[in-house]
């Protein structure tokens, strides 16, 4: 047991104000390995999210995830307000497009 593992969460939720956003950025997390094509759709949309911070674990979701259809999707996001969502989807589109050459050079494709 981590004495003071529940800090972070108490100082999240007093910067950002929301309890429900460090929830659905958890739920971002685990939709990463989802295999189902439907969860490439909300992490699409998550990525959209009022919260910043969901915005964020979507991208990183999405770039973990390697669907490369979504790229398109993320690049939304470079123009967004927060620096943090900036850079989330800078990282996630380069990712992505390593990916996406890697596949393609690949004998056989």
């Amino acid at each position: 047991m981590i004495p003071f593992a529940g800090l972070g969460l108490s100082a999240l939720r007093a910067v950002t104000k929301d309890d429900a956003s460090p929830a659905r950025a958890a739920a971002a997390k685990l939709l990463a390995t989802d295999p189902d094509e439907r969860s490439g759709e909300a992490l699409a949309q998550a990525a959209l999210d009022k919260s910043w911070i969901v915005r964020v674990a979507a991208l990183h979701a999405i770039a973990e995830r390697g669907d490369v259809a979504l790229e398109l999707r993320v690049e939304g996001g470079m123009d967004d307000q927060q620096y943090q969502v900036r850079y989330a989807a800078a990282a996630a589109v380069l990712h992505l497009n390593d990916l996406k050459k890697a596949r393609g050079s690949k004998p056989g494709k």
